[in-house]
């Protein structure tokens, strides 16, 4: 069976999804229109054979990017969504272990 959407497409509307209705609250969520934030998911395909494939979030971080002015020049602040992302599936396959 052909999916209708490639599977690059399909895991970022599966990651999407999570975040938009899966998490709870507004607890690492910017404001609409006025923050911005880096989310970071890991997400499993398991391949069902003739009936298509099944997608879930492992995994999943939220973390800020910005800058900062010093009188020498602009830093990079960041909290690294994707390594806590890695850090939480880590801990899901320490748990299978």
């Amino acid at each position: 069976m052909d999916d209708p959407l490639p599977l690059a497409d399909q895991i970022a509307s599966c990651a999407l999804q999570h975040y938009t209705a899966d998490l709870v609250g507004n607890k690492g969520k910017p404001k609409q229109n006025e923050e911005w934030t880096v989310y970071a998911a890991i997400v499993a395909v398991h391949h069902n054979g003739d009936d298509g494939r099944k997608l879930w979030v492992v995994s999943s971080s939220t973390g800020t990017k910005c800058t900062a002015y010093r009188q020498k020049g602009c830093v990079l602040h960041d909290s690294h969504a994707e390594v806590l992302a890695r850090r939480g599936l880590m801990r899901v396959l320490w748990r299978e272990i």
